[in-house]
């Protein structure tokens, strides 16, 4: 079973801040509508939970800049993606934890978090079994139930304040942890329907142009 608590934390440094940008999972306002609204198609466990879901300890609901920083202290990265999603900041964490590596992210739009996100990796990517690990740990905390993994890797929970935690098996695999409660709601009622507030590209599009 994977230990939470014995960690090696990365401290903020000089580094590139491309790799922070392109790890980004929210780039513009299609990417976020994809975030706030997750299809159920293709996950192998829909339940419901009574149990607040966290991250790190920290319950989704509510989760405040402060309230990150007092347990996880300064971030690594910062990301400010105004230019391409008004109000949108980016906390960056990497921690490693025995053989495993996270890398987490944490979303604010206007200065309120709304979406995390923890990109989990070992040596390369992680084996069916490591997996199967993770989401028997999630299945355990928060239904009660040991995970048989029998058609992928891919769960969705919702918690009784309509906070969502949800896997992606995709080239990585993450743990996204979308915030339930008014801030759910008024940024889908918001952004829904449309696309990109801009046609300006990032400085890392731009850079990545110049090689194509």
């Amino acid at each position: 079973m994977l230990s939470f608590f014995k960690s090696n934390k990365y401290s903020p440094a000089t580094i590139n801040s491309t790799y922070y940008i392109r790890e980004c999972s929210i780039h513009n306002v299609y990417d976020l509508n994809l975030i706030l609204q997750p299809e159920k198609k293709g996950c192998s466990l829909i339940e419901n939970t009574t149990i607040d879901l966290k991250i790190k300890n920290l319950p989704i609901l509510d989760l405040s800049e402060k309230k990150i920083n007092a347990v996880l202290k300064k971030p690594i990265y910062i990301y400010d993606n105004n230019e391409l999603l008004k109000g949108h900041k980016v906390l960056f964490y990497k921690e490693d934890v025995e053989f495993y590596r996270f890398l987490l992210q944490f979303h604010f739009i206007d200065n309120q978090f709304f979406f995390a996100t923890n990109k989990v990796s070992s040596s390369g990517m992680l084996s069916e079994t490591e997996k199967g690990k993770i989401i028997n740990q999630i299945t355990n905390r928060y239904l009660g139930i040991n995970w048989e993994n029998h058609d992928g890797c891919s769960i969705m929970i919702t918690d009784q304040n309509d906070s969502m935690l949800t896997t992606v098996d995709d080239v990585y695999f993450n743990v996204n942890y979308l915030s339930g409660g008014s801030i759910k709601d008024s940024l889908i009622k918001k952004y829904a329907g449309q696309t990109d507030q801009t046609d300006q590209k990032s400085d890392f599009e731009n850079n990545v142009d110049k090689y194509f």
